[in-house]
């Protein structure tokens, strides 16, 4: 994690969604060959981890663009003021899935 989140701050509510999105409906992949990297997409997000080091990295692909712009990494912190609508797209997409648990039949 980086020093620029501070704990139970948003942002530090952004990099925990991220990480377990990308922990539930990521997946595994090598960069280089050497190095293990989970990935998830969501929409135009792409969020990418290594739960080894905690590296996290969140990129998005703005309407119109031909390149992903980099939202968060552990290196830099927030690279976007528009940040919190991605915060918002995080948290719906988790509750939904949190309640389609809930609400799925039991097994017996």
């Amino acid at each position: 994690m980086s020093e620029r989140i501070h704990p139970g701050s948003p942002a530090q509510e952004f990099y925990d969604l991220a990480k377990l999105y990308v922990k539930h409906f990521g997946e595994q992949s090598r960069y280089g060959g050497r190095v293990t990297v989970r990935q998830a997409k969501l929409g135009r997000l792409a969020i990418y981890s290594n739960p080894d080091n905690g590296w996290l990295q969140v990129e998005h692909l703005p309407p119109c663009a031909a390149q992903y712009e980099v939202v968060w990494s552990n290196a830099e912190g927030f690279n976007t003021l528009d940040w919190y609508q991605h915060l918002e797209a995080l948290r719906k997409v988790l509750i939904l899935e949190r309640l389609a648990a809930i609400d799925a039949p039991l097994d017996k």
